[in-house]
């Protein structure tokens, strides 16, 4: 019988896969569908789409129904699970979302392959997604799993795209953009999370297709579905409520900056404006949890619409920032989760995280106090050396993969290809752009799992810079 050899894709893909598939189906037959507070908002949402046939010329009474306005795309799958299955809807939306992750690795394994050359690396941009905290979303009644998948795969096929030397079509760019569509669809940034990714099509279309007319045609293909979408459901919005929005569940977010700064400076929301008022009435300690009574109150005491409200708090973030910008640059830095740095490649961390999640509990105690001495016996003691094994492995890879635009500066004059190399610096900024917007307003780990594998990639290719192999790049 003839092996495979252990450097090979033919060895690493389908082991990447086994991990990646094998991860959710234990998820799927271990864990119930999770209970998150954001989860009952779709839900509502969802059955009004099956019961109330005024949902489609008219909103409800409730003058902030922040979750009734936001975008109808996953409601509304919410909506289709239900009707077909009925009570098993929101399993079938669970399977939905794993097999979509799964589809999703494979074009990040060719990708991955295809930049680095390394079928290991490409492996461990799978392995270290799939075995992470991002298992928890997969489960989780949020549109977060589908969108982090399909921000994957628009990823990866883009950076396919640009490297292989065949003639791209048209029809290529328009699968990529009924992607870009979905992500829309799902979240009020998914268009914003998208466009981070724009680079990497422009320089798609400018090496694959010859012509001018081509090119604007297949950006075409790839923007207009999404934009389309978001102007149609402006203008259905319009038609409901008589204004002109497309999301207005980013109220809180809008917020949160603001209230962190507030926080540590309660001098940010002095000066006039309603919103400020009630700032400082309602929430004088600068805390999260009092933001849905000022938003209420916006509504209540203003009269003020779901939309205005979010208009209110996105110009008194922008006055704020314009006025203490060193308060924003001090919550900018605080508002990075070192978990995403530290759970690149550590199943300790994030399987752990994962169950917490889940279920409320933790299989282990944090690293912080094991280390301290409350470790117990060899298993405790194993999960710690793996955990900080995990830890320093990602933080290289992390560090690695900040570093790459200067290692591209400095190693330009050698033998690096080009093309390779200007893909890095897309995906690069797609990476850490996505991670200072979320820095800018607030981060959770659901928010920016989509960027594990990509930084995986990156940090990998960096030790190879390191390594001296520029000839492999």
């Amino acid at each position: 019988m003839i092996g495979v050899e252990r450097t090979s894709p033919a060895f690493w893909f389908p082991a990447a896969l086994c991990v990646a598939a094998g991860s959710r189906l234990w998820a799927f037959a271990t864990y119930p569908v999770p209970a998150f507070p954001d989860s009952q908002g779709y839900l509502s949402y969802a059955q009004r789409i099956l019961t109330d046939p005024s949902i489609w010329h008219r909103m409800g009474p409730e003058p902030l129904e922040l979750s009734g306005l936001r975008t109808i795309g996953y409601p509304a799958l919410l909506a289709l699970a239900q009707w077909f299955s009925g009570d098993e809807g929101l399993v079938l939306v669970q399977i939905l979302q794993c097999v979509v992750f799964v589809l999703a690795c494979v074009f990040l394994f060719r990708a991955g392959h295809a930049l680095t050359r390394s079928a290991p690396a490409a492996f461990l941009a799978v392995a270290g997604t799939a075995v992470g905290y991002g298992v928890t979303y997969d489960l989780a009644i949020l549109p977060d799993s589908l969108g982090i998948s399909a921000w994957i795969a628009l990823a990866a096929l883009g950076s396919l795209m640009v490297q292989d030397r065949r003639r791209a079509g048209a029809g290529a760019f328009l699968v990529c953009g009924i992607l870009l569509l979905g992500m829309t669809a799902l979240r009020g940034n998914g268009l914003h999370m998208g466009l981070l990714l724009l680079p990497l099509f422009v320089l798609a279309a400018w090496r694959r297709i010859p012509t001018w007319l081509g090119r604007l045609g297949a950006l075409a293909g790839f923007l207009l579905p999404a934009i389309l979408f978001q102007a149609a459901i402006m203008q259905w919005n319009h038609y409901r409520t008589g204004e002109y929005f497309y999301s207005s569940g980013g109220v809180l977010a809008l917020m949160q900056p603001v209230q962190r700064m507030q926080a540590s400076d309660p001098s940010v929301v002095e000066g006039p404006g309603e919103l400020r008022a009630l700032m400082r009435e309602l929430n004088p300690r600068g805390e999260y949890a009092p933001l849905y009574e000022v938003a209420r109150e916006m509504a209540i005491r203003h009269g003020m619409t779901a939309p205005q409200v979010q208009a209110a708090a996105l110009s008194l973030l922008k006055e704020t920032v314009r006025d203490h910008p060193a308060a924003f640059a001090r919550v900018f830095l605080r508002n990075f989760d070192d978990k995403f740095a530290q759970g690149l490649i550590n199943p300790a961390l994030g399987l752990n995280e994962a169950h917490f999640l889940l279920t409320d509990r933790r299989v282990f105690p944090g690293f912080s106090r094991l280390v301290k001495g409350q470790a117990e016996g060899l298993t405790d003691w194993a999960y710690t050396v793996i955990y900080a094994l995990g830890i320093a492995v990602s933080l290289i890879l992390f560090l690695g993969a900040l570093s790459i635009p200067a290692q591209l500066l400095w190693r330009w004059r050698d033998n690096v290809d080009g093309v390779r190399a200007t893909v890095l610096l897309c995906l690069w900024f797609a990476v850490f752009g996505g991670l200072a917007y979320y820095c800018a307003l607030f981060m959770e780990l659901r928010y920016v799992v989509m960027f594990q594998p990509w930084t995986i990639l990156l940090g990998c290719i960096a030790l190879r810079f390191r390594r001296g192999r520029i000839g492999e790049l």
